[in-house]
């Protein structure tokens, strides 16, 4: 009775030669192994398909159009294959996790590969996506792949519109949320971020120079923590056009409230003398 090519592996014995054992992870024995390595390189020289040995490659490829059709195929139905039966695609060993359909070492692998990639690219002035030579020395990316990568998330944004659900995490909108088109946790977070971004950009870019200069309220001394510590910045000459480094100071709600919100003018004069009197020594 013939062995067939798993009774071959199964058995420990090199399915090619059916006679030398292999030597694991390998399926083929050494000699065998080193004859197959051999014929490639000789193909390779002479510009043929190292796959079926007949027809001639194109350019640097080391096998024709027809057996990379072949290949790609199989690998498709491979693929295919795997995800149906929830095991990573890369190894096919371990289980995937769904959202990234392989295992945790086969991501933080691939995940490394791409950062060196990207590293060497950039390093050397390329487009970390397609490696072609950076047109514009602003982006990482060329222009091209720009506009792709910004159609890809347009299309993708729409998408998730039209299926009700939250363009940010992919997961269905909750009824309760105060966006149309956000869920409550990524609505919270879009409006942190844009409190924070529109506080740092206001008064001509100049309140994080005043934070690391004041650290906090110039009067009572509360310190500054967060754009939520209730510290603020406030407009010596009560003039809310001028932005000069030296007219901007840092005051707590409460102290703020005193100096710009009451309608007793001595008070006001009297607070305003204060900051006068005891804070350039501070801005100089």
């Amino acid at each position: 009775m013939t062995k067939s090519y798993q009774n071959y592996v199964n058995a420990g014995i090199c399915p090619n030669c059916g006679s030398h054992p292999t030597e694991l992870p390998h399926v083929l024995c050494q000699k065998c192994r080193q004859a197959l390595k051999n014929r490639a390189a000789r193909l390779k020289e002479q510009g043929i398909c190292v796959g079926c040995g007949k027809q001639p490659t194109e350019s640097e490829r080391t096998r024709c159009s027809t057996c990379l059709q072949k290949e790609a195929q199989r690998n498709k139905q491979k693929r295919q294959s795997r995800i149906t039966t929830n095991i990573c695609i890369a190894c096919g060993k371990q289980p995937a996790r769904k959202e990234l359909r392989t295992c945790n070492d086969c991501a933080e692998k691939e995940s490394n590969r791409l950062k060196t990639r990207r590293d060497s690219f950039r390093n050397s002035s390329q487009c970390t996506t397609c490696g072609s030579p950076a047109d514009d020395p602003k982006y990482t990316q060329c222009t091209q792949c720009r506009n792709k990568q910004n159609l890809d998330v347009k299309r993708s944004y729409w998408q998730a519109i039209v299926d009700k659900s939250c363009p940010d995490c992919k997961q269905p909108r909750d009824p309760e949320s105060p966006s149309k088109r956000l869920c409550s946790k990524c609505y919270a977070k879009s409006r942190l971020r844009r409190i924070k971004s529109h506080s740092l950009s206001r008064y001509d870019g100049q309140l994080e120079a005043v934070i690391e200069r004041d650290k906090g309220c110039v009067i009572c001394g509360k310190p500054w923590r967060n754009s939520r510590s209730g510290v603020v910045c406030h407009h010596m000459d009560n003039n809310p056009q001028n932005n000069d480094f030296t007219n901007l100071v840092l005051l707590c709600r409460r102290c703020h409230t005193l100096v710009t919100n009451w309608v007793a003018c001595s008070a006001k004069d009297t607070m305003l003398k204060f900051l006068l009197q005891h804070y350039p020594s501070k801005r100089d």
